[in-house]
């Protein structure tokens, strides 16, 4: 069919009557979807013509049902043709660290496109019930995938600079660093030329949205994560990290605003305690803290003994967060009880008198993980995580 002014589309939408010129005309997106042109100004329409079309969708149901039909159709083929246009081989169309390639626009633009038709059509159709929502989750899936391989490759390089983290020098003073240590400015740097330089080709739309915030919240769990793992937390240490922290949060906001997201309350419970002494630290105090069981074992693990270090002495660093992260606080919380029940062993045949001074708190915090969590705990023997059914945090995380 011969491609519809954009006056006869105005038309459409202010004259219910004409269901078949509504026909016609959507099949001809259907027919024009190569052409740029076409493409934009239907679009450009829609969007201005929401408002209206939903008074006259409430109006007449002859009429929506008929839209919704077309819609449907329509979309499919659109959401078929980006796919089919979309470039993800080439390494080029992956980097996250240089000013955005042609390929990274060309999938930028089909993103934006996608996104519109998204957000204005789900204006017409925002009742879940219809059959409109499957093909919406096809486009919402489209989006994604679009998105998926630039902040894999955002997470694999940050996440190579945070674990740079345990073989930083923090003995080296914080005024001869001012920006933060040199694995804070890597990541500050990376963040800082992905959201000035590609992220802005990519527009604005809920699916990008939600993946730069589970982005953030993925980046502060492996920071709290690692530092609940370092060994050794000397007074200068401590400055060091809050510092660094600091640097962290400043350089996440170019992505997302951390005061909505709800691990932020975790990432400032998480300041205070790096900061506190030892000797203040309460069984009460911790559970108020509101942060994760895992992570605060962690925690106080690596200031006990050297039987009680994490990560196990045959796993990597990079291996054993993995499963941490992988897995929520029951299982993990259950591996390490095993740790604990270990470590005990080994205090009762060495005859020692007495326990180290934060034993009764991860005593204290394990017995109300366990009480809070009997029935998970008991399905625990069973469940399989990362391999066959094991007992100890080495045998769960190989």
């Amino acid at each position: 069919p011969e491609v519809a002014p954009v006056a006869d589309v105005d038309r459409v939408w202010n004259y219910r009557g004409h269901s078949k010129l509504v026909a016609t005309l959507l099949d001809s997106v259907q027919a024009q979807l190569h052409s740029a042109s076409f493409r934009d100004r239907v679009l450009a329409s829609l969007y201005a013509s929401t408002a209206l079309a939903q008074d006259i969708l409430k109006e007449d149901n002859h009429f929506r049902q008929l839209l919704l039909q077309h819609a449907q159709s329509t979309t499919s083929v659109y959401i078929d043709a980006c796919a089919s246009y979309l470039i993800h081989t080439p390494a080029h169309a992956h980097q996250v660290v240089a000013p955005a390639t042609g390929t990274q626009l060309h999938n930028a633009l089909l993103f934006q496109t996608l996104a519109l038709l998204d957000s204005q059509l789900s204006l017409l159709f925002p009742d879940p019930a219809l059959a409109w929502e499957d093909t919406r989750q096809r486009l919402v899936r489209t989006q994604r995938s679009i998105l998926q391989p630039l902040f894999a490759a955002l997470q694999a390089r940050v996440s190579h600079a945070l674990l740079l983290l345990h073989s930083t020098n923090f003995r080296v003073g914080a005024d001869s660093e001012p920006r933060g240590s040199p694995y804070v400015q890597t990541v500050a740097t990376t963040i800082t030329n992905f959201s000035l330089h590609l992220l802005p080709y990519f527009g604005v739309a809920v699916t990008l949205t939600q993946r730069k915030e589970h982005f953030v919240t993925w980046a502060l769990s492996v920071f709290m994560f690692l530092v609940a793992l370092l060994p050794e937390r000397l007074p200068s240490t401590v400055l060091r990290l809050a510092g660094d922290m600091a640097q962290i949060e400043f350089a996440l906001t170019r992505l997302s605003p951390l005061a909505r997201l709800p691990i932020h309350a975790q990432w400032k419970s998480f300041r205070q305690l790096l900061l506190a002494e030892p000797a203040t630290l309460t069984a009460a105090t911790l559970t108020e803290s509101k942060l994760p069981a895992k992570l605060l074992l962690h925690y106080l693990f690596t200031a006990m003994p050297a039987a009680l270090r994490l990560p196990p002495a045959a796993t990597s660093t990079r291996t054993y967060l993995a499963w941490v992260l992988a897995n929520d606080s029951r299982v993990v919380c259950t591996a390490l009880r095993q740790q604990f029940r270990d470590y005990q062993k080994i205090v009762a045949l060495r005859g020692d008198a007495s326990y180290p001074p934060l034993y009764p708190l991860i005593d204290a915090l394990l017995h109300e993980h366990a009480s809070q969590n009997a029935t998970a705990t008991t399905a625990t023997s069973t469940t399989t995580t990362t391999g066959a059914p094991a007992t100890s945090v080495t045998e769960r995380v190989h």
